[in-house]
C-alpha cells in the first residue's frame, strides 16, 4: 500500500494523516492555521466524508502522541502562559 498524504494550505505542502489535527476537535484550539496541522478547508479535504476517512487513517481528534507534541512544545507553552 502506498503512502497517503493530504494537502495543506501552505502551498504545496503535504502531510500524513497521522500528522494532522481534526479541525473540528478540541485539539484544534492548540494550533493555528499557520502551524500546518489542518487539512485544506473549502476543498474536497474538508467534506464530512473525507474528514471521516482522515480520522480512520490516523488524523488526531482527541489526543496526540509525544512524537507529535515534541516539535511543537513551544506552541503549548505559549498557549498556557
Amino acid at each position: 500500500m502506498g503512502l497517503i498524504f493530504a494537502p495543506l494550505p501552505a502551498g504545496e505542502l503535504l502531510k500524513r494523516p497521522l500528522d494532522l489535527i481534526d479541525p473540528n476537535s478540541d485539539l484544534a484550539t492548540l494550533y493555528s492555521a499557520d502551524d500546518s496541522r489542518f487539512p485544506l478547508s473549502h476543498s474536497e479535504y474538508s467534506t464530512t466524508e473525507t474528514l471521516f476517512l482522515l480520522r480512520q487513517l490516523g488524523m488526531a481528534t482527541e489526543s496526540i502522541s509525544w512524537e507529535v507534541k515534541a516539535p511543537d512544545s513551544h506552541l503549548f507553552v505559549s498557549t498556557w502562559q
